[in-house]
């Protein structure tokens, strides 16, 4: 669906809409396709980093370009089976 299309559906603000798009694409939730000027969204078939990093007992630290961390997990809680 297109930005233009999903604001007619909801009732909302098309800039309304596009921000919110903005953040499902960062979150790994949605994916978007161009076909010329048009961006064309749809549901991710991925499984989101976040939801990844919750399954993992060891220390995972995503960075961005400039190395700044932009999420870890939180292993506080997590067994490991090496020092059990």
């Amino acid at each position: 669906m297109s930005v233009s299309d999903i604001s007619a559906m909801l009732g909302m603000n098309r800039n309304t809409v596009a921000r919110y798009l903005d953040m499902l694409l960062v979150s790994g939730q949605a994916e978007m396709k161009a076909y010329g000027k048009a961006k064309v969204y749809y549901l991710s078939q991925r499984v989101p980093i976040a939801a990844m990093l919750d399954f993992s007992s060891d220390m995972v630290v995503v960075l961005d370009r400039d190395l700044r961390v932009v999420q870890a997990n939180d292993t506080r809680g997590a067994s490991h089976p090496e020092t059990e």
